[in-house]
């Protein structure tokens, strides 16, 4: 039996004869220390969290170029930055000891700003069902911080009228606890509308609008808890109390559905759950990796009783760089209702909104209790070049404009499952398809513009915009 003196020995020996192993492998090096410039605002720990290295770790030679690359597109999607450099520089000529060193250059964070918005689904919506008018549009004012704290923290309030009056104030914070792991948001609103949509005919939404006073006010509030165990998965919690007045006029004489069982109050709580695995290289327009994403939301838990369903979303996007210039992107979406009563029209949806669409289909909505949907792209890059603006920016963080252009043929399939209107809405249970060619330019790694001319499977053809990406 060995005495305590005697372990210690030993052990220290391990560790020692260990060290140098590591020191004297010609094909690793250490990371002495890591610095970090031109973070004004942002906090240091906030920029180390975002990293899959520490000071004190030990790295192959032949993996430097990965490391490097690699953690210079993490930061790049925290959205905080406009470039990134990291270098990894040895130490007083010692070729085992090196430093990391990071420059950053940080966005603009404050955006006080007034609104102008249009009010409707999408851009095209707007333009051609609407003739872009004046009238469908939202004004007001607006504040937002992207970095309040310096701790990458979100804070805003917001005010509009016109189409849609809201008012609403909102807080993030990624971090709360001191491992970094725990997060969360909050946010509370309250709407007015004096146009709202009352029914779907022809897969066209149809309106209802008073000029004289509201048709339907709401109030909602939120919060939301993140737990990020790893630097690439998210797990989301939150509960959310939503209560929405609609005139009489509606549930008694437009559509006895619009809410449940005609009546005119729908109040309810919803508990929601997601977990989100990202591993794509760029989130503004990834060229490699993939995301995967399920949710379970439930609609009403007991405490009011005129609402219950239980939602199942997934969704999964693959990326993949052929060559330098070529690149191939899939996107797939799956909606499941698991309660498979009808829902008040007023929460009925399906295909036609966000990011959940297909393409040729833009000035239409498929709504349903059920939906899935295919998307693919073949992407060619035209450019990837820098801008250099000078004295055109006042801005000193936007003078150096990184600007890539990519040319794309987009083919997407999808299907919606509509039990309770199908009779009034032909795009319903049955496979649409659409597809075309287009450009997506994007400007300062994460702005970007869709411009596409798509077509339908019935055969209607039309230019559109975008200024989100689907995923």
């Amino acid at each position: 039996m060995l005495n305590p003196i005697q372990k210690i020995w030993i052990l220290g020996a391990v560790c020692f004869l260990a060290s140098v192993s590591t020191y004297g492998n010609d094909n690793s090096v250490y990371i002495d220390n890591i610095v970090i410039e031109g973070n004004k605002k942002t906090k240091n720990h906030i920029i180390l969290r975002e990293l899959d290295i520490a000071q004190g770790d030990t790295i192959a030679k032949a993996d430097i170029t990965d490391m490097l690359k690699r953690n210079r597109q993490y930061l790049i999607n925290t959205g905080i930055f406009t470039d990134v450099q990291i270098s990894l520089n040895p130490i007083a000529d010692n070729e085992h000891h090196y430093e990391l060193d990071i420059l950053v250059k940080e966005c603009w964070f404050i955006y006080p700003a007034p609104v102008f918005e249009i009010a409707a689904r999408n851009f095209n919506v707007w333009l051609q069902e609407f003739g872009g008018s004046l009238s469908r549009t939202n004004i007001g004012a607006s504040f937002s911080h992207e970095n309040f704290t310096g701790n990458r923290d979100k804070f805003g309030v917001h005010f509009q009228t016109g189409f849609i009056k809201n008012y609403n104030i909102h807080y993030a914070r990624p971090f709360i606890n001191e491992a970094k792991t725990l997060g969360m948001s909050a946010n509370i609103f309250y709407d007015e509308r004096q146009e709202i949509r009352y029914t779907s005919l022809n897969n066209r939404e149809i309106f209802a609008r008073n000029e004289n006073q509201p048709l339907l006010k709401e109030l909602g509030a939120r919060l939301e808890f993140q737990y990020r165990p790893s630097l690439l998965d998210r797990h989301y919690f939150d509960i959310q109390y939503r209560r929405s007045i609609v005139s009489d006029t509606i549930t008694s004489i437009l559509n006895p559905y619009f809410f449940s069982e005609g009546s005119n109050r729908l109040e309810y709580i919803s508990l929601r759950y997601q977990l989100d695995i990202d591993r794509r290289d760029f989130r503004s327009y990834p060229l490699n990796g993939y995301f995967l994403s399920f949710m379970l939301r439930k609609d009403g838990i007991g405490i009011f009783s005129n609402q219950n369903s239980f939602v199942f979303q997934t969704k999964y996007a693959y990326y993949k760089s052929v060559t330098p210039k070529w690149s191939w992107r899939t996107i797939t979406g799956v909606q499941a209702n698991l309660i498979r009563t009808q829902l008040p029209y007023y929460l009925y949806r399906g295909l036609g909104y966000g990011s959940d669409f297909v393409r040729g289909y833009e000035l239409y909505v498929v709504d349903g209790l059920d939906y899935a949907y295919l998307k693919s792209s073949l992407r060619y890059q035209l450019f990837d070049i820098y801008l250099c603006l000078g004295k055109l920016s006042p801005l000193e963080s936007y003078r150096d404009a990184p600007l890539k252009v990519y040319a794309k043929i987009n083919s997407d399939w999808g299907i919606v499952n509509d039990p309770f209107f199908s009779r009034d809405n032909p795009l319903s249970n049955q496979m649409l398809w659409g597809g075309g060619v287009g450009l997506d330019i994007i400007l300062y790694h994460n702005q970007v513009i869709q411009l596409e001319y798509n077509i339908s499977r019935t055969g209607e053809r039309g230019f559109f915009i975008r200024t989100t990406l689907e995923l």
